[in-house]
């Protein structure tokens, strides 16, 4: 969990409000598809969060290391920066995959996870 705190840009709880495909045209032969989910933010633990709402991005799943949100459900977010998408303009954006330690909301690892912040001065 310690490593996983440190090596992230932004960690932060929240609901899954919505969910839609981004697909980029500049590729006309090839499907790339990546998946940006609107997050209403509920506490942020680590990293520069401004609004209570916050767009993540993620591959479709099914081998892609996408994560595959539930809409309604809460989820502890384990985010990196990315400057960089499939080489168009999309400018900084925040994404996540499975090999973070994104996963459901667990109030025991919430609490974990925010004691440990708190120590590391993230929070």
């Amino acid at each position: 969990m310690k490593k996983a705190i440190n090596h992230v840009d932004v960690l932060f709880t929240g609901k899954i409000i919505s969910r839609e495909i981004y697909t980029d045209s500049n590729f006309p032969n090839m499907i790339l598809k990546k998946v940006i989910y609107t997050v209403l933010v509920t506490e942020k633990l680590k990293g520069d969060i401004k609004t209570d709402t916050i767009k993540i991005y993620t591959g479709l799943g099914n081998g892609d290391c996408g994560v595959e949100f539930e809409i309604g459900k809460s989820y502890i977010i384990y985010s990196n920066y990315e400057e960089e998408l499939f080489k168009t303009k999309v400018p900084k954006f925040l994404s996540t995959d499975i090999c973070t330690r994104t996963s459901e909301f667990k109030d025991i690892e919430f609490k974990k996870i925010k004691r440990y912040a708190r120590r590391k001065g993230y929070c």
